[in-house]
């Protein structure tokens, strides 16, 4: 499944590293906290997903349907130019992209659940794996103040580190103290800066869901991909 959002899932997989807060403001740290707390509180989360990202002078869009149940259980279908569905039942996960589909063992409390770049679905199982690239050298966090979009105000947190490769990730945390918008800039080595960008929209929370709801097959015209 070589194609652009899998690069860009590449590209982003660093961010996934669980790591403490090496360096923080106290208002930046207190802030992720109680995001942790209320994230590790939050047993569903129901929401629409709108996604995008700037990649070699290209923008790439999706978007899609979020259902996710702790401890492992989600079902994310994206579409647009990120197309894909990743579905764990708890025992299995399926990414399936491009006709193509992977299955991977489901790890108990949902750590290898991720849609390319859409952090606060990672961040969802397991709070703060999805802020630091490296690690061994968590980057720095900010307190930035508030901003208001499409007519929410949310708080911001900047998070900056130079490991393995410079980059400035930004967390927007509603009313909720959920993670509900991300943006990302990556400096390549090359000195490319790629951009990316994912929002949970209309998020619900405390609906408990059916575990059927996440039992998947893949399509029938799927080919399982071979090689890496």
């Amino acid at each position: 499944m070589t194609n652009t959002p899998r690069l860009a899932a590449l590209t982003c997989v660093a961010l996934l590293a669980a790591a403490p807060v090496a360096r923080a403001d106290e208002k930046a740290d207190a802030l992720l906290k109680e995001v942790a707390a209320a994230t590790q509180a939050a047993k569903t989360l129901i929401a629409d997903i709108e996604m995008s990202a700037q990649i070699q002078g290209k923008t790439i869009k999706g978007t899609g349907t979020v259902t996710l149940q702790k401890p492992n259980f989600a079902r994310l279908v994206l579409a647009g130019d990120v197309a894909q569905t990743v579905a764990s039942d708890g025992k299995t996960i399926w990414l399936v992209n491009g006709g193509q589909y992977r299955k991977v063992e489901a790890k108990p409390e949902g750590e290898n659940i991720q849609a390319s770049w859409a952090l606060p679905v990672s961040y969802f199982f397991v709070p703060m794996t999805a802020v630091f690239f490296d690690p061994n050298s968590p980057g720095e966090t900010r307190y930035v103040g508030t901003e208001t979009i499409s007519g929410k105000t949310f708080s911001v947190v900047s998070i900056t580190g130079d490991k393995p490769t410079p980059y400035t990730l930004t967390m927007y945390i509603g009313p909720d103290k959920l993670f509900h918008r991300m943006a990302a800039e990556v400096k390549q080595k090359g000195g490319e800066t790629r951009k990316f960008q994912a929002a949970l929209k209309n998020v619900q929370t405390g609906t408990r869901v059916p575990v059927s709801t996440f039992a998947y097959t893949p399509p029938k015209n799927a080919r399982e991909a071979t090689g890496p």
